[in-house]
């Protein structure tokens, strides 16, 4: 069981997140970066869904255009 708290969760990219990532500028990628790390470092971070997909955890975040 101590094995299952050292694996990293599993991040799934959804395919309208890839299309879109594939059109930002390298400044928007590194801040996707970021926020994967953060997801990574903090697995509770964002909200759990419920029902069916009570397995899997949403984060939100926006990326400001100025």
């Amino acid at each position: 069981m101590s094995d299952a708290k050292n694996q990293e969760p599993e991040i799934i990219m959804s395919r309208v997140f890839s299309k879109v990532l594939k059109k930002l500028s390298e400044q928007d990628k590194d801040i996707i970066d970021d926020e994967i790390d953060n997801i990574i470092e903090q697995p509770g971070i964002g909200v759990q869904k419920k029902g069916d997909l009570s397995h899997m955890r949403v984060h939100k975040f926006k990326i400001d255009r100025k």
